[in-house]
């Protein structure tokens, strides 16, 4: 099947660049304009039916990738010969993939694709825990070393990391968290000190 619209997979999900829509529709409306009206109106969710990502190359613009659902009924509601026919290919290509996953074989591959795609977002997590080579942050270090700590710990071991850290003059790294938003990183060493005098109180 033709790609009519680029289809571009973010954290596993498929999705279309809402700018690219927009052009393949040939909307009027300058894009900004059009996509803040649509999400609007049809109650779209930023996280859930879009996601957000800034780029920077001459100038600073904002992509918006969308879900299928959200491609689909956006083509329905532009009532236009361009958009009626993104909307038919967007079904089309959903019928051919309901009738690929009959066949055990390519079901079994779709399996696969899917979970090496969810392997690749667990990656991309566990790499945010490490700023720099050498440096985590306490769960990730627990997550290296293959110790189990809940959330109570880890901040009691975090306390202990820093104050170490200041008393010797070192400087953590961050990193992002959606949970905390950012939180520090450590030395391996200092947590391999600190995991270790735990683990021997503990006994």
């Amino acid at each position: 099947m033709n790609e009519l619209i680029k289809i571009e997979v973010k954290e596993g999900q498929e999705t279309v660049n809402a700018r690219e829509l927009h052009s393949f529709m040939e909307v009027r409306t300058r894009f900004n304009d059009w996509f803040k009206l649509r999400v609007e109106k049809y109650g779209f969710t930023d996280g859930e039916d879009f996601t957000a990502v800034t780029e920077k190359l001459v100038t600073v613009a904002t992509e918006y990738f969308i879900s299928i659902d959200m491609a689909k009924e956006l083509s329905m509601v532009e009532n236009n010969d361009k958009g009626r026919e993104a909307r038919r290919w967007f079904i089309a290509r959903e019928k051919q993939a309901v009738e690929m996953t009959n066949d055990p074989f390519i079901a079994l591959r779709l399996k696969q694709i899917a979970a090496e795609k969810r392997l690749s977002v667990i990656e991309e997590h566990v790499n945010l825990l490490i700023p720099a080579p050498g440096f985590y942050t306490v769960t990730g270090y627990a997550n290296r070393t293959k110790v189990r700590i809940d959330s109570p710990t880890a901040q009691r071991l975090g306390v202990k990391v820093s104050k170490i850290c200041r008393d010797r003059g070192v400087t953590p790294g961050t990193v992002p968290d959606a949970k905390w938003g950012n939180v520090n990183a450590y030395p391996e060493d200092i947590l391999r000190e600190v995991f270790n005098d735990a683990s021997t109180n503990s006994r």
